[in-house]
């Protein structure tokens, strides 16, 4: 079954089925969906229902009086300049934009229809907005602070690995906020008397030789920048690589956590989804995105692996443990 009939069919579901011997209603709206590299598998398959139902209890079903179309899913970020153009042809109302790779690219294909971002850090530094109070022009949607998040991540790591003296930091340098992923990891390093060395993924067909600075250094972890191609391409070899060499790591999304990171520490999903969704409804209901305020998760979540805490010989201390939101063993 293809990615986006499979997406379309849980949206399906979710919304209720309409009974065989009904009509169909024609939908009023249409709202595209353009992401890459993660979906509908975790996390948007997580926040899918969420969105859905947000929707739904605002007064929006899909098939009746909306389409949720899912042409804009593909796999590689290479895709996205011709997904959203794909989307934008078939007019639709609002593009959900996950990740700051789409945003940017049906941003470059449209400066009016409505765009409402998710799974973006910094929309303000990154320029998607004029402001997050009063964000103008055509985008909205949800962000969150990589500042306080990356401080957030090595103050975990130096709480359950006290003795490791660096942190190596994976990211991708094709990434958009590549250049303030690096100077927040720098100073939060700083911070808790870290030294960071920075690891630039940028093939995942060689992920050994760009690893291989870390090979051997029991004093150090690894912090993961996400983004589509580490979130979804390199998350396996990333955990696997860690396991080999027993070295901790923490990441955004419980993926890594439940694929065997160490920890995971990052936005609700749950709650980023029902903001968009909320949004979304917002527009349908005439708003424009240039008026709505950029909404911001309040609730993060901990995801501890206790499982891989005892094949690395980390200990987990119960204070850690006491605030963790989920502990996979």
């Amino acid at each position: 079954m293809g990615r986006n009939v499979a997406c379309g069919l849980l949206v399906g579901a979710l919304a209720g089925a309409t009974p065989a011997v009904a009509q169909p209603v024609a939908p009023i709206a249409t709202v595209g969906l353009l992401c890459v590299g993660g979906c509908p598998a975790p996390p948007f398959e997580v926040g899918l229902p969420v969105f859905v139902t947000t929707l739904r209890s605002a007064g929006y079903v899909d098939g009746q009086n909306v389409l949720l179309d899912t042409r804009g899913i593909g796999d590689t970020p290479e895709q996205l300049p011709m997904l959203a153009t794909r989307l934008l042809r078939r007019k639709v109302d609002v593009v959900v934009a996950i990740g700051v790779a789409a945003v940017l690219a049906v941003k470059r294909a449209t400066a009016t229809v409505p765009i409402v971002m998710l799974d973006v850090p910094n929309a303000l530094e990154l320029g998607l907005v004029a402001s997050l109070a009063r964000p103008g022009g055509n985008v909205t949607g949800v962000t969150f602070p990589l500042a306080e998040l990356t401080a957030k991540h090595m103050e975990l790591l130096k709480q359950i690995a006290p003795a490791r003296t660096s942190v190596s930091v994976l990211w991708n340098p094709a990434t958009v906020y590549a250049d303030l992923a690096r100077r927040h990891a720098e100073a939060a390093g700083r911070s808790v008397g870290l030294r960071v060395r920075h690891v630039e993924m940028r093939d995942a067909g060689h992920l050994d030789r760009l690893l291989a600075p870390v090979t051997g250094e029991r004093g150090s972890a690894l912090l993961v920048v996400e983004d589509q191609s580490v979130s979804g391409t390199w998350r396996s070899g990333i955990n696997l690589f860690a396991l080999k060499e027993r070295l901790p790591v923490i990441a955004w999304s419980r993926a890594f956590a439940a694929g065997g990171a160490l920890m995971s520490y990052g936005p609700d999903r749950t709650e980023m989804h029902r903001l968009a969704g909320t949004t979304v409804a917002k527009i349908l209901q005439g708003k424009r995105p240039a008026d709505i305020p950029v909404e911001q998760p309040t609730r993060y979540q901990l995801v501890v692996n206790l499982a891989t805490a005892k094949a690395i010989g980390a200990t987990i201390q119960p204070s850690v443990l006491a605030g963790a939101d989920e502990v996979i063993e």
